[in-house]
């Protein structure tokens, strides 16, 4: 049967007629045509994005990472990205003050120091440059570490503190440049840290599951959290908080545990466990006993720190990257994966507002101390400007 069917078509082939053909077509016009079809396909594709955005910044060539606002002038953003480069913008517009080049990998890490003088950007290089603000004209070059993980700046002055994936955390007095001090004791990459609100101490957590509290006049321990207490974690430590006026230390682990500890003295209040993957942020509300964790499994939790319980589980539609509380207020906002940022009032626990604009997950967040301006940094290479009154 099967050849019966052949003979048939060539014998039906042999049957066309010139006069049958309608156009003869020149291979060469061909030339583009699957281009062109693919093209049109992939714009009948594209996703068509709410966006609530007020200003939107599209300099960046790759992932953006981190993002910062300048205290003093607010108008300014810094952001550095997977394409190696920082840069300051302003939030009003978008328009570029300064490009902030020459790090060779991705900069993971940006911040202004208090006055809004100065900005840096941190590395994969192992690098950590320092700029003036102003005219984006480089002031120094900090190294030695082999790749940045975090930095910030003193709370009252002008030295920079980094976590680097060597176990060592490095701090520089700026615009010097000067090593004022290494930190060593950590055993594997330092993943979080901070100076003390009051810039009188740090603290800091690895990947291998201890936090140190430090001297940052001499360097030494003043007290170590090993990962040997059954109420302690078990996996990396991968975020933490600090709270003056409650005497605590408030850290996440990518096991989805969270452990509370005495900043004075270390020792180990609580372990709070209802996570069902790893904790990305903490932090303390600073006007009511509050404490929020988010997380990759989608959720933030609200803790009541008179009796250590949950008060409330609030969900995004994808992994919890960041949280920021507002100042002096029981609002809070979160950004996540699901390309959307939220604002939550921690009281009722009730949803007040979502922002969509992203393409891809938002990795990073920066906003004004009352909320109502959030500049975002994404996967999708661009940052967002979002504000309460632009609605």
């Amino acid at each position: 049967m099967e050849n019966e069917n052949v003979n048939n078509f060539q014998e039906e082939e042999e049957y066309i007629n010139q006069d049958e053909i309608a156009e003869v077509i020149d291979p060469e016009e061909l030339e583009g045509v699957d281009e062109d079809v693919e093209m049109e396909t992939e714009e009948d594709d594209e996703e068509v994005v709410e966006n609530d955005s007020e200003v939107r910044f599209t300099k960046h060539t790759g992932s953006i990472f981190a993002i910062s606002l300048n205290p003093i002038n607010q108008c300014y953003a810094l952001s550095g990205g997977e394409d190696d480069r920082g840069f300051i913008w302003n939030i009003v517009n978008g328009e570029v003050h300064a490009e902030l080049g020459g790090h060779t990998d991705s900069v993971v890490a940006v911040g202004f120091n208090i006055t809004g003088e100065f900005a840096a950007t941190g590395g994969m290089d192992g690098v950590i440059k320092i700029w003036d603000s102003n005219t984006g004209k480089l002031v120094a070059n900090l190294d030695g570490p082999t790749e940045i993980n975090w930095l910030q700046w003193h709370p009252k002055g002008n030295i920079i503190l980094a976590g680097s994936n060597d176990g060592m955390l490095w701090m520089w007095l700026i615009p010097s440049g000067v090593l004022m001090n290494t930190f060593v004791g950590h055993q594997s990459s330092v993943s979080c840290g901070c100076f003390t609100p009051d810039g009188k101490n740090i603290v800091s957590a690895s990947d291998d599951g201890s936090l140190i509290y430090w001297n940052p006049k001499t360097g030494a321990p003043i007290y170590v959290i090993k990962p040997n207490d059954s109420r302690w974690h078990s996996n990396p430590i991968t975020c933490l908080s600090v709270s003056m006026e409650r005497n605590l230390v408030v850290s996440g682990s990518a096991d989805g545990t969270i452990c509370l500890s005495q900043l004075q003295s270390g020792r180990i209040v609580q372990a709070l466990d209802g996570h069902m993957d790893s904790v990305e942020d903490v932090s303390f509300c600073d006007c009511l006993p509050l404490m929020a964790s988010a997380s990759m499994d989608g959720t933030v939790k609200i803790w009541d720190l008179n009796n250590y319980s949950v008060r409330h589980v609030l969900n995004h539609d994808g992994a919890v990257i960041r949280l920021k509380w507002h100042q002096n207020s029981p609002i809070f906002t979160t950004c996540s994966n699901d390309k959307t940022v939220r604002m939550w009032d921690a009281r009722s626990g009730t949803c007040l507002k979502v922002w969509k604009g992203h393409r891809k997950s938002i990795l990073d967040f920066a906003m004004t101390p009352d909320g109502k301006v959030v500049a975002t940094g994404g996967d999708d290479g661009e940052s967002l400007v979002f504000m309460i009154d632009g609605e």
